[in-house]
């Protein structure tokens, strides 16, 4: 065993998961329960990545240091065996925005370990995106403004993001509406009453931020950008 850069935390020597997957005819991960992916292995189901209560860096950094038990799953994503070990840690590029982002180059994200099929996973703190390297506040922003009536050029010249990445944000928002809306109604009722799914942001806006209404559907298994 080794020590982790925080000094409080043992990590098991490293496993190549791939090789594992190869051996055992394995598929990947899936954090939701709506992959479109075909899982060769029955024991795999979805798992609660995000976890909303952590809801900005400086909480994830004071609680790797303090509580790094917090992150760790209940049980296993894809055998469903408890007993998760600690199993150190990936680098995450902080994402561009503000604050603290800009001291740090990297991120320490928690590994864990299932010794049942000898594989990890790790789950991420409410304020970041499992798959894109902006806050969640950012992406709010800017849909917001896209919502308001601002084009797609406006709002890359107003904001950090590249015009295709802000397009692919809005088109990415129009796709998902129907998956988004069956979740979060049945949750907030009141959503219920918007017309189209711009409406439907725009009044979720006002009941929660982006980063809580991400954590709802990732709750429920839902695919989170």
């Amino acid at each position: 065993k080794s020590r982790d850069p925080f000094g409080s935390i043992e990590f098991h020597p490293r496993v190549d998961i791939e090789i594992e997957r190869q051996k055992k005819g394995r598929s990947s991960l899936c954090y939701c329960g709506t992959c479109k992916r075909n899982h060769t292995t029955r024991g795999d189901r979805p798992m609660t990545r995000i976890l909303p209560e952590i809801a900005t860096l400086e909480q994830h950094q004071q609680q790797v240091l303090n509580d790094p038990d917090a992150y760790r799953p209940a049980c296993c994503p894809h055998c469903g065996k408890s007993g998760l070990h600690h199993h150190g840690y990936y680098e995450r590029n902080a994402p561009k925005g503000e604050g603290i982002a800009f001291l740090l180059r990297a991120l320490f994200i928690l590994r864990f370990f299932c010794p049942g099929c000898r594989r990890s996973c790790s789950r991420l703190p409410g304020c970041l995106s499992p798959r894109r390297h902006y806050w969640w506040k950012s992406q709010q922003e800017v849909l917001e403004l896209l919502i308001a009536g601002h084009s797609i050029y406006e709002v890359a010249q107003q904001k950090w993001p590249y015009y295709r990445t802000v397009r692919r944000w809005w088109k990415r928002l129009e796709t998902c509406f129907e998956q988004h809306a069956l979740s979060l109604r049945s949750r907030f009722p009141d959503l219920g009453r918007s017309v189209d799914w711009k409406g439907f942001w725009s009044h979720s806006f006002s009941i929660m931020s982006l980063a809580q209404a991400m954590g709802w559907l990732d709750h429920d298994g839902v695919y989170v950008p």
